[in-house]
């Protein structure tokens, strides 16, 4: 069992902010995320205390917190670049809420295979701390996301892949909404994902949803250690190399039904139930959402 790394970085630096920031306030590119805000070009950290909006292309280039109170909007297309050693953490509220035409993209700088530290990257609260994420039509690469205190995420038509550790993780009171989206890619070999999620050991999560998904290329499909009466309907689970399901038998409780497996279904054990399970790969989910009951994966 992969231990879940929980830190978060002791100390964040002072605030700079590049183009592509617009303060609450008005102003253009490059307005403040603080009242001490420095404006450089290098691009972003530290902590984010006020409003603010982000567009275009954004570098964040060190640890950078949206502090409790603020809101940091991103705009459909804007390509949000973080280098190799930064981490973001949502102690206030992320807003990435992208089109079908105008898709955000968050990668690593500077074509780096991962960013933040290992199994990190962009986390959700703090110990004894909330923070809000939504994610419409957001393609992620190179870092995992976490929700972690009473965090919550609400993700939806997003893709996620090429994790540097574990891609999805959950821990405390945490909560998550995951649909209509995909975690790792279509063909075998090509992701560095260990676990597609992980649900720590030893703690009582909040809401846990994660239908009408694609679940793929990674070693595990999901560590369900943690969790109960957790939907995992209308799922394909495809090209995991060591199983798709691995709960913690009696401790845990979700519903895979309606789901399709290419292999190693959930067991009929103590909390899993598996129902109607498909024999084939359910379909794509179509733009017009005419199919959306029964199909698996961002809408195209």
């Amino acid at each position: 069992m992969k231990v879940l790394a929980l830190g978060l970085s002791a100390a964040l630096a002072a605030c700079t902010v590049g183009s592509g920031a617009t303060s609450a306030g008005g102003g253009g590119g490059g307005g403040g995320t603080g009242p001490d805000a420095a404006v450089t070009p290098g691009g972003i950290s530290g902590h984010i205390a006020t409003s603010t909006t982000w567009m275009d292309t954004v570098n964040i280039v060190g640890d950078t917190t949206i502090d409790a109170g603020a809101t940091v909007t991103v705009m459909p297309g804007a390509i949000i670049n973080i280098a190799a050693n930064a981490n973001v953490i949502i102690l206030g509220t992320l807003s990435a809420v992208g089109t079908s035409a105008g898709k955000i993209t968050i990668q690593p700088a500077n074509a780096a295979p991962h960013f933040g530290s290992p199994d990190s990257g962009i986390t959700v609260g703090a110990s004894a701390a909330g923070g809000t994420l939504t994610m419409n039509y957001v393609n992620m690469t190179g870092g995992s996301l976490r929700a972690v205190g009473s965090g919550a995420a609400t993700i939806k038509d997003s893709t996620f892949s090429q994790a540097d550790g574990d891609m999805l993780q959950m821990a405390d009171t945490a909560s998550m909404d995951f649909e209509y989206s995909s975690i790792g890619m279509a063909t075998a070999g090509t992701d560095t994902t260990h676990c597609d999620m992980h649900f720590a050991s030893g703690v009582a999560l909040g809401t846990i949803k994660v239908s009408h998904s694609n679940v793929s290329t990674s070693s595990y499909g999901v560590m369900f250690y943690a969790g109960t009466n957790a939907d995992f309907t209308y799922d394909n689970w495809f090209l995991n190399t060591t199983t798709n399901v691995d709960p913690t038998v009696g401790q845990v409780s979700g519903d895979f039904s309606n789901g399709y497996f290419d292999a190693n279904p959930p067991m009929a054990v103590t909390g899993i139930t598996a129902n109607t399970l498909s024999t084939t790969m359910l379909a794509t989910c179509l733009s017009d959402a005419s199919n959306d009951a029964s199909c698996a994966g961002p809408h195209r």
